[in-house]
């Protein structure tokens, strides 16, 4: 077969398949336990609802539904997404020109980094960080520099010590609310030190925040949006974690910034999917997001739960995992001696799979080995159980 290695441009040479999507085939064995994507529990998605909505749509406004729309994204979403906002969080944000409606937030991503990097620029990005945002980020040849985070997010101590030493990033790229992959969340009192830090230093901030609205303990600590009043955050948000991964999300921020990242998305779809839209608005707009984000986290914190008490019960001495208080995933960390790259393939033929943490963190040439992310919402409460039971196994075969 012809290779067309040469044809590529640096930009193309650069694309790689994520960890996750090399799994994919691996996960298609039979009776295997996968903690490894980043998908929602299925069970929970509306099927019936959305049916019902969809019929109606395409009934009653059915032309339109099919028809291009206009970028920014459909008036009636925009504004149920605003209110919901505004009600949840305090988050305030013009409709006519501070939201855009995305194909996904991770097009969000993809159009604040097609729009704002240039080769070689300096960025931000916590260590361990979003593979998703990190892949997207090296496509555009950005050079990304980790920060480390603790139990109260990212160390902005440590960022402050990089910046009073000379380092000038263009963005941080944060998640703060039950990070992916590490299931931390940035203290208040953190968050209004990065924004005091966006203004000293003159960076932006790129607010990630699919998770937020799935806390199943503690206080809910408010968005980094809400407590910048300069105008240096982008918030990014999504349906696909508390109602199904329709590929809709929303980009809020500066009109300039939001305007500019309007220009770029006409370039690659036009428009979101105005069906899409519509079913979106139609479901928010008959009072159907709030109960749909209630079944779900209540089944998400029993999920939790059961996973955090079988970690308890089965895990060799060493070996330690995040608590998150809401969000999908949790982190754990091996003693040093055990390499979580070359567990997997041992883990898969056990019928359990994870994520490698090292596939979380921005391109370097010594990367920590001895993490890995376990996903809790996908797999059933027994599988859970099976799961957790064959990977401790697997590392207490290794153990010393």
């Amino acid at each position: 077969m012809t290779s067309f290695a040469s044809l590529y441009s640096a930009a193309g040479q650069r694309v790689q398949p994520s960890a996750i999507r090399k799994l994919v085939p691996l996960l298609r064995q039979p009776g295997i336990v996968s903690f490894a994507g980043g998908w929602p529990a299925a069970e929970l998605f509306p099927v019936e609802e959305v049916a019902r909505i969809a019929h109606q749509t395409l009934l009653e406004d059915g032309a339109a539904a099919l028809q291009y729309g206009p970028t920014n994204g459909d008036a009636r979403l925009i504004e149920q997404i605003l209110r919901r906002l505004r009600l949840a969080y305090g988050l305030e944000a013009s409709a006519e020109n501070q939201l855009l409606i995305t194909t996904g937030a991770q097009q969000a991503i993809f159009l604040l980094a097609w729009v704002l990097l240039d080769p070689g620029d300096v960025i931000v990005v916590e260590s361990p960080s979003y593979v998703g945002a990190i892949g997207i980020f090296d496509a555009f040849q950005a050079r990304q520099v980790g920060i480390p985070m603790d139990e109260h997010g990212l160390q902005t101590a440590v960022l402050a010590a990089e910046l009073a030493a000379g380092l000038r990033p263009k963005f941080i790229y944060t998640i703060p609310d039950f990070q992916n992959p590490s299931g931390l969340t940035m203290s208040q009192p953190r968050r209004a030190e990065l924004v005091a830090l966006a203004e000293q230093y003159n960076f932006l901030i790129l607010e990630d925040a699919p998770y937020a609205d799935l806390r199943y303990e503690g206080t809910a600590v408010p968005p980094i949006y809400t407590l910048d009043p300069h105008g240096r955050t982008l918030y990014m948000g999504s349906f696909s974690k508390i109602f199904s991964p329709m590929r809709l999300g929303w980009l809020i921020g500066p009109p300039e910034l939001v305007g500019k990242a309007a220009v770029a998305k006409q370039q690659i779809d036009l428009c979101t999917p105005s069906l899409t839209q519509a079913i979106a608005y139609r479901f928010c707009a008959e009072g159907l997001l709030e109960p749909q984000i209630e079944r779900t986290k209540e089944l998400y914190r029993h999920k939790r739960n059961v996973m955090l008490a079988a970690l308890d019960r089965s895990m060799p001495a060493g070996v330690e995992w995040t608590q998150p208080q809401g969000g999908m995933f949790l982190w754990l960390t091996l003693p040093a001696h055990l390499n979580a790259d070359d567990l997997l393939a041992e883990a898969v033929a056990d019928k359990v799979a994870y994520v490698i943490g090292s596939a979380f963190y921005p391109p370097a040439a010594d990367l920590p080995r001895y993490t890995m992310r376990l996903n809790f919402v996908s797999p059933t409460a027994e599988q859970i159980e099976q799961g957790v039971a064959r990977l401790a196994a697997v590392l207490q075969r290794h153990s010393k």
